[in-house]
């Protein structure tokens, strides 16, 4: 999938071209118009309950490339194509806590700002809020994507933060660079990774030509997303497609189906946003079945994506393993050639003190007992450095120091020279 995708439609051409026009990754572009179709939904705009109760549209993105090719590029050429009249507040990424202050609800617990689209340049910062203890900000993410309730009840009233269901529009963006995406995929358990749609900021088919001018687009909200008289939400009319391959994944999940993951599940859901986000670009107000077919496009190059990253994350694993490996080898020889060092010095310091040749077991003996390990390894090596003479008379060695032994200093660090190991 390479240029079909975006010359299904008008609408994806312009998108793609705009951002070739400007040198940013079509894909990111696309999800940067996505989230932005989103966020400017009103929250009480739901996809149909399929399974269970009426879904949040609440919509994440990952835009995917390593530090510097493009994200912010790709964040300001979304921006400036999909301009609508009423602009989505933006915040950057705090605490599970910060998340829902940003709603402010009030006393009936319906927040006083109804969207919001979170932002952070780095996934890093994900990983820190993440790691302080108490943290709720993973668990946050997870309910937001389903536009669950939110907040915490404290025993302040001024310190209660509670956000009902459904009452908010939340979308999250995340730049993700490679070796760091283990952030959000070691999170797998919990089904967030499900949750994004996983885009990239690079363009490996970028044209050299200068592509025409293309217009921003200024949207107009669709009409008739609004609840029915007596309904507290609008359900966006999906394709009979569309519910029967949620409707399949569901019964198979119920009937325990060995070779179906429920996290799938999710997928699934992100797939029925992403169809809803293509509608909405275009101007409508009901799902067809090539939104539906789209938006698994679209969703085949996220799991393609990710399914890099998690590549990516394995082979960082493995070049760290294997230089943790390294490093505690090459302190092991670095050690053990200390120690030899210690124990030919030791037996240098004996020959010199005593006359004449000397028995092996006396001079063994003499040198501390931690070094005894390393005794017959440091008499090779002074051998064969023609420092000392070993002479066997049949019964009993002999260590005679020859002429050219000296004292051996050990450096104030510890050895550093190369490995004593006999050839």
């Amino acid at each position: 999938m390479t240029e079909e995708f975006w010359n299904e439609r008008e609408s994806l051409q312009r998108i793609r071209d705009y951002a070739r026009e400007r040198l940013a990754g079509p894909w990111a572009v696309l999800g940067v118009v996505m989230l932005r179709a989103i966020a400017n939904t009103p929250p009480n705009v739901v996809i149909p309950a399929m399974v269970g109760t009426p879904a949040s549209l609440n919509l994440f993105v990952g835009f995917v490339g390593p530090s510097g090719h493009g994200k912010g590029v790709s964040d300001g050429v979304g921006r400036r194509y999909w301009t609508p009249a009423a602009a989505v507040p933006e915040f950057p990424v705090g605490s599970g806590e910060g998340l829902a202050a940003a709603f402010q609800p009030d006393d009936e617990g319906t927040p006083e700002l109804e969207a919001a689209i979170f932002s952070t340049s780095e996934v890093d910062t994900l990983k820190a809020l993440g790691e302080r203890s108490g943290t709720t900000l993973f668990p946050a993410l997870r309910q937001i994507a389903m536009g669950e309730q939110i907040g915490q009840k404290n025993a302040k009233a001024e310190t209660t933060r509670v956000v009902r269901a459904q009452t908010y529009r939340a979308c999250l963006s995340v730049g993700i660079q490679p070796e760091r995406a283990g952030t959000l995929l070691q999170d797998a358990g919990g089904g967030t990774p499900q949750r994004f749609v996983w885009l990239p900021v690079s363009d490996p088919h970028a044209p050299d030509e200068a592509i025409d001018d293309i217009e921003p687009l200024i949207p107009e909200a669709p009409g008739q997303l609004v609840p029915a008289p007596g309904e507290d939400v609008y359900a966006i009319p999906f394709p009979d497609v569309a519910r029967a391959a949620v409707r399949q994944h569901r019964l198979r999940v119920l009937r325990e189906d060995p070779d179906v993951d429920p996290l799938d599940g999710h997928a699934l859901l992100t797939r029925c946003k992403v169809a809803v986000a293509l509608m909405l670009i275009e101007g409508r107000t009901i799902v067809s079945d090539d939104d539906w077919r789209l938006a698994g496009d679209v969703l085949k190059k996220s799991n393609s994506v990710r399914a890099g990253l998690i590549e990516a994350t394995e082979t960082a694993a493995r070049i760290a393993n294997r230089a943790r490996a390294l490093a505690a080898a090459e302190r092991e020889t670095v050690i053990e050639d200390r120690q030899v060092r210690r124990a030919a010095d030791g037996i240098l310091r004996y020959l010199r003190n005593h006359d004449g040749p000397q028995a092996r077991s006396a001079v063994r003996c003499s040198i501390k007992s931690n070094l005894r390990v390393d005794f017959d390894t440091a008499l090779t090596v002074l051998v064969d450095a023609g420092d000392i003479a070993v002479r066997d008379d049949g019964q009993h060695q002999k260590i005679t120091l020859t002429e050219g032994g000296q004292v051996l200093q050990l450096p104030a660090q510890g050895w550093t020279g190369p490995p004593l190991v006999h050839p």
